[in-house]
């Protein structure tokens, strides 16, 4: 199983192949991927926040591109896992 398919549990270092992508958190902010940050949107301005933190990482809800999502969490305690759509996998082109 990879990062490209469906069902595959993501960790913060696989975040990396996500940068530049949008992230919604339960508490209703939204931010952006900046690896290892997070550019977390506030009203005075962006806020990093680390990805490496645990519980940065726990409160990722959704990972977004453009309106297609990328992955997702149900709650709190569950995995985030990915939906299979969005990023397409590296491919080789014969000559």
């Amino acid at each position: 199983m990879d990062i490209y398919s469906k069902g595959f549990a993501l960790q913060p270092r696989h975040l990396r192949r996500f940068n530049g992508k949008m992230i919604a958190f339960f508490d209703g902010s939204k931010g952006k991927i900046e690896y290892p940050y997070v550019m977390i949107k506030r009203q005075e301005g962006y806020c990093p926040s680390l990805l490496e933190n645990a519980r940065v990482f726990q409160e990722i809800r959704t990972v977004e591109n453009g309106r297609t999502v990328i992955a997702e969490r149900l709650n709190h305690q569950s995995r985030l896992l990915t939906t299979g759509k969005g990023i397409t996998a590296y491919t080789y082109k014969r000559k």
